[in-house]
């Protein structure tokens, strides 16, 4: 075969994977045009209920105002009624006013992906990510918790607690999202990962804040902090049944035992004064206080 048929015989090849990849690439754009419309479908049908459950409350909550309140009002012996209080409005937080300001939202995502990476560090070490796959991480927790606070700025407009089904569903679709996504970046072994790192989370507070404590004294190293992270979900109750690790459920004597072996004499001097604080619960000691609160609630009652 002349070198004329076999250049001829090249671009016929070429031009048969370009027809492929055209071919894919369509079939890949009008699934994903599916998708996008069903999305849609799916929030416009959420959001008339959501407008539906608005509706019935509001309802429901004049009819009584109505009956109710003459019988609220006590007159004041030889004067007027006194007229009756307004209803009580809390204060703006920061995530109301960021609702109102672009500015103020933005810097709040970049907030909290800087603190996504301090959180998921040690998941992208162990799934060796790529910057790229770090950012699409963060983007896509960043984006969950920008759905969940439009999800409060609809309930707070129309009344409606985080309780109500429809807020509830709402939210229970934004998690599933975030799931998925998370899933299709990680594959299946990775978002396995994932879900075991989110049960270890609240312990690995702990050692965050202890790393932070003896970081210009004695460093905590990433095995330290793993092997800590360890006696923590192996000395958790609520972990043992499959639940996420709370500190509330650790026994801390147990784990004093294995950190002794763990950290070293300066380490473990600032640990076990129980001040070590977690993002999540407080410390130790604020643990131990709160938990002796409820016993004593408990035992108070009939």
């Amino acid at each position: 075969m002349s070198r004329r048929h076999f250049i001829l015989l090249g671009i016929a090849v070429v031009a048969v994977a370009l027809l492929g990849v055209a071919f894919v690439s369509a079939r890949a754009r009008r699934e994903a045009e599916g998708r996008v419309a069903a999305e849609r479908q799916r929030q416009e049908a959420v959001r008339v209920e959501l407008n539906q459950e608005a509706a019935r409350i509001a309802a429901a909550r004049e009819q009584p105002a109505a009956s109710t309140l003459p019988s609220t009002v006590t007159a004041t012996p030889g004067g007027p009624a006194p007229a009756p209080k307004p209803p009580h409005k809390r204060a703006p937080n920061l995530m109301d006013l960021a609702r109102e300001n672009s500015g103020l939202l933005d810097q709040f995502a970049l907030s909290k992906k800087a603190e996504l990476g301090r959180i998921y560090g040690p998941l992208f070490h162990a799934l060796v990510l790529s910057p790229e796959q770090v950012q699409r991480f963060k983007d896509i927790l960043a984006g969950g918790l920008l759905r969940s606070n439009d999800i409060a700025a609809a309930a707070d407009t129309q009344g409606l607690t985080y309780e109500n089904p429809a807020i509830k569903k709402l939210h229970e679709e934004s998690n599933l999202q975030t799931e998925a996504e998370i899933k299709a970046l990680l594959g299946e072994a990775g978002f396995a990962q994932f879900k075991e790192h989110q049960r270890r989370i609240q312990v690995r507070g702990m050692v965050d804040g202890l790393a932070s404590l003896v970081a210009t004294k004695s460093p905590l190293h990433a095995q330290q902090a793993d092997r800590l992270v360890d006696a923590m979900t192996r000395a958790s109750s609520d972990y043992q049944q499959g639940k996420p690790a709370t500190p509330k459920t650790v026994d801390w004597a147990a784990v004093d035992r294995e950190a002794k072996q763990i950290l070293t004499p300066e380490q473990y001097a600032i640990w076990s004064r129980g001040e070590v604080h977690n993002i999540y619960s407080g410390s130790r000691n604020s643990i131990a206080l709160q938990l002796a609160y409820d016993a004593a609630i408990k035992a108070a009652k009939p």
